[in-house]
């Protein structure tokens, strides 16, 4: 058909896609550091891993934030736990740093078969929770909405079994009066590609996606124009190239399989 991949799945629903930077987990000073240079950059929302340490949590973010604050930007905190926390520790770090300042999201705050639990994080606390290994298809979606156990989906297109899979489940979450977000397996190009066109065809992706970060932690990319060269100011915006809008480097195609 000779068209970009998001006319057929939707059209355009947005001009570019706003993009959040992930901070890995490294010591308070690398990852403020990292921070703050990409929120120099433009990007308007930092996602910081937790989990692991509550106390270094929690510095952690007050750091982050007051510096910003300083800087005057207006860039938001999103928290991701990687299912780290229990239920008690996840509300008491949420309250605590809900006493010194807004958190955009915390993502995954506990295991992501403890449902009911997830539930119990979100009736008491004010920050949005969202939840991304609990959703691996749609029916996991269907039980989340029912239960009433979050506000937000992270969709990974490939977690949920690609494109049309991740339309169902976006479907859900805008019915149910949810929003979502687009998260990263750290797909090279390709992948972040099929992430940033479903992205600006999908009206119920509110919050900046993290697609971006795998180009930011691979050497090299499989596509000729690197992912990162396509971002400006904290965002993307898709090719209106046919496809995927990318041409693969097929110099690279059959490297090391001798």
């Amino acid at each position: 058909m000779n068209q970009p991949l998001y006319k057929l799945i939707g059209g355009e629903v947005r001009e570019t896609v706003p993009l959040t930077y992930v901070v890995g987990i490294k010591n308070n000073e690398d990852a403020y550091k990292e921070a703050i240079r990409r929120v120099n950059e433009g990007f308007n929302v930092i996602k910081i891993k937790v989990g692991n340490e509550p106390k270094r949590d929690i510095a952690l973010v007050n750091l982050i934030r007051k510096a910003i604050n300083d800087s005057g930007q207006e860039a938001k905190i999103r928290l991701d736990a990687n299912q780290g926390y229990d239920v008690p520790t996840a509300i008491k770090v949420i309250r605590e740093l809900e006493e010194t300042g807004e958190i955009e999201s915390v993502e995954q705050p506990v295991r992501k078969w403890n449902i009911f639990g997830i539930k119990e994080i979100r009736e008491k606390v004010k920050t949005p929770i969202m939840i991304d290994e609990t959703v691996f298809s749609l029916e996991d979606a269907m039980n989340a909405i029912k239960l009433g156990i979050a506000d937000i989906i992270n969709l990974k297109i490939c977690k949920v079994g690609g494109i049309y899979q991740s339309k169902k489940i976006a479907a859900l979450a805008e019915a149910a009066g949810m929003s979502c977000t687009v998260g990263s397996n750290l797909e090279l190009g390709i992948g972040i590609a099929a992430s940033a066109q479903f992205v600006t065809s999908t009206s119920v992706v509110k919050n900046p996606s993290d697609f971006i970060c795998g180009a930011y932690l691979h050497e090299y990319d499989i596509t000729k124009m690197p992912m990162m060269d396509l971002v400006k100011d904290g965002a993307m915006k898709v090719s209106e190239k046919p496809g995927l809008g990318i041409d693969v480097n097929t110099s690279l195609l059959g490297k090391g399989s001798k």
